[in-house]
């Protein structure tokens, strides 16, 4: 993990007291995870509203990301969001088809992949 903070801290424009602010706070138990997620958003260019979906769907609540491990999996989502133009969720939900998944569930993604792509 100590590689990817590295490479969050060497590649995200931001000061490394920004980084470890943003640990402090989001490891605070009294924190906001509106400001957490505000917070986290400026840090790696994405909106506050995908940090707080992407966040919801990784931690299962609206617990907000506080170790390295979890910034780092937002981080790779916010990636392939763009390079995708799919949101998290509609990302989350193409990750779950397999070969018996519904046709509801196939024609909900295969939607989404060529909205995003128009």
């Amino acid at each position: 993990m100590l590689d990817r903070y590295s490479n969050w801290r060497d590649n995200c424009g931001y000061p490394e007291e920004a980084l470890l602010e943003y640990f402090k706070q989001a490891n605070d138990p009294q924190r906001d995870a509106t400001q957490c997620a505000a917070r986290l958003a400026s840090l790696t260019g994405w909106t506050s509203s995908e940090v707080l979906a992407a966040n919801a769907l990784l931690t299962g609540s609206d617990r907000i990301a506080s170790s390295m491990h979890e910034v780092d999996w937002l981080s790779r989502m916010h990636s392939a969001s763009d390079v995708t133009g799919l949101s998290a969720r509609q990302l989350l939900s193409a990750t779950d088809l397999t070969a018996t998944s519904t046709d509801s569930h196939w024609k909900s993604v295969g939607e989404a992949v060529i909205a995003a792509n128009r």
